[in-house]
């Protein structure tokens, strides 16, 4: 009986079975699913409208987990985000640069940034922007992280 559970353990293990969120992975607007967007929602205690499409998402973890974000926000969505946004409060001693990847995607001096918060909430760190990129879209961009 030992042997034969082992076995399928070992098997499940080595077939990749396993929780996304044990490993490093970045995934881009095909694979970011609701499944994502939720996680998201629900680490950082934000709504996300329902019509936001995931464009990018990176997460590293395992003790500090952090993760990256960036979420197009329909036009008719802006000022629900914004004032999810201003509601965080800004702080002094934010860690700036930590959690920095040289993402093409990430954050770009080309956006016009419309609001922005660095915020210590419940435990973590949390960066968020609402910007109109270079193609005219309006990018929600959030980092996640803690120390």
């Amino acid at each position: 009986m030992f042997r034969k559970t082992s076995l399928i353990i070992i098997g499940l293990v080595l077939s990749g079975c396993r929780d996304k969120y044990f490993s490093e992975h970045e995934l881009d607007s095909t694979q970011f699913e609701e499944e994502t967007m939720t996680y998201i929602e629900e680490t950082v205690n934000l709504d996300i409208p329902d019509n936001a499409k995931g464009l990018n998402f990176y997460y590293k973890p395992p003790v500090d987990p952090i993760f990256l974000a960036k979420i197009q926000i329909p036009e008719e969505s802006e000022q629900e985000i914004k004032a999810q946004i201003i509601e965080l409060t800004d702080i002094d001693d934010f860690p700036d640069n930590f959690g920095n990847f040289d993402f093409r995607w990430w954050l770009s001096d080309t956006d016009e940034i419309i609001v922005s918060r660095k915020a210590y909430v419940d435990g973590y760190f949390v960066e968020a922007y609402l910007v109109r990129d270079s193609t005219d879209e309006l990018v929600f961009y959030l980092k996640y992280f803690t120390i």
